[in-house]
């Protein structure tokens, strides 16, 4: 074998030599490295990934501040709205105030006006009334004195009837009725008369006669029967009671009238 030869195979060994060392060196070298690629390609994907998931956040941002846009636009229109209600309504208030204080001062003087006439309403009414008692009570007198006066006329007709039991009835009667007119106590004493009446002239008409001796005529007048006495003291009564309520009438009359 030539020199050469041997040169050549020398180098072709270190050659294989260093290939085999080359390969023994750099294999985990590359191994590492296509773990690391894989590696790489997970980062990539998981990036692109994240990407994705915020370029969706994004455009969710997106759409979610174009959408707070619009709601800031209309609450903007909104305030614009308020603002003009507010100067509405303050414009509204500031007239409100003004038309309310005018019309309280209107009212304030329409109040002492109203007390005013209220005052003069009130002493009219006190007049008003006072001569409203006055006119019944002269009313009422003039009613009553009427009514004494028919009464008086009545009595003096007493003189002109005849004495007979059926016209003094009618006639006590006739009284009785014009005597309730001025007092309910009054008809009560005519009653009694009335009552009186047909004992009374049960006892006259039993009367004795131009014949009879003194001694009859004694007891008839003496001892005359129960009851017989008060047709003349129930008269009398009458009398007396219905004089009394004339002149307290006349009085009333007076008093009424001044």
């Amino acid at each position: 074998m030539s020199a050469s030869s041997i040169w050549i195979i020398g180098i072709i060994s270190g050659l294989i030599i260093g290939l085999a060392l080359g390969y023994l060196y750099v294999q985990p070298e590359l191994n590492n490295a296509l773990e690391n690629e894989t590696e790489l390609k997970a980062n990539v994907a998981n990036l692109e990934n994240e990407v994705a998931d915020q370029d969706k956040a994004l455009q969710k941002n997106k759409a979610d501040l174009s959408e707070a846009q619009e709601e800031a636009q209309d609450l903007r229109i909104k305030l614009s709205e308020e603002t003009l209600e507010k100067d509405r309504l303050q414009t509204l208030l500031a007239i409100s105030n003004s038309t309310l204080t005018a019309t309280l001062l209107d009212l304030d003087a329409k109040k002492v006006k109203l007390k005013e006439a209220v005052e003069e309403a009130r002493y009219k009414s006190d007049q008003y009334e006072k001569l409203s008692k006055q006119l019944t009570l002269a009313e009422k007198s003039i009613n009553q004195l009427d009514a004494d006066k028919k009464l008086l006329a009545e009595l003096r007709k007493v003189q002109k009837i005849n004495f007979t039991r059926t016209e003094v009835r009618e006639y006590w009667e006739t009284i009785k009725e014009l005597a309730i007119d001025i007092d309910a106590s009054l008809g009560q004493d005519a009653d009694k008369i009335l009552d009186s009446i047909d004992i009374y002239f049960n006892w006259a008409e039993n009367a004795p006669g131009v014949n009879a001796s003194f001694e009859e005529v004694a007891i008839w007048i003496l001892i005359p029967p129960e009851g017989a006495e008060n047709y003349g003291s129930s008269v009398n009564e009458f009398i007396d009671e219905a004089y009394l309520m004339i002149i307290r009438d006349i009085d009333a009359a007076i008093e009424a009238a001044s």
